[in-house]
């Protein structure tokens, strides 16, 4: 388990779960897909930018499917990686 504040969330499930079911490719790893601290940091991310991305349906890659409070914990995980300053101690 990963406890951010008083949120306790579960440990992600292996990417090929959620991967297994996209077409298979010759892809070549890049930087052009941000972390999690990146997608944290950026000036358009808010809770209502993750779920909406997280809730919506794409061509390109399969749907997720995810539970509304699987939502909310991807939601807080992602808003957790946000930098914090030097010597900041969570309440």
């Amino acid at each position: 388990m990963i406890e951010i504040n008083t949120v306790v969330l579960p440990q992600p499930a292996p990417l090929q779960q959620f991967c297994s079911s996209a077409p298979q490719t010759q892809a070549i790893a890049t930087d052009a897909v941000p972390s999690f601290p990146g997608i944290a940091v950026m000036p358009c991310t808010t809770s209502i930018s993750i779920q909406t991305f997280l809730r919506s349906s794409y061509d390109v890659m399969p749907n997720l499917r995810l539970t509304e409070p699987k939502i909310d914990d991807v939601d807080a995980y992602i808003l957790s990686q946000r930098a914090r300053p030097p010597g900041y101690v969570p309440a």
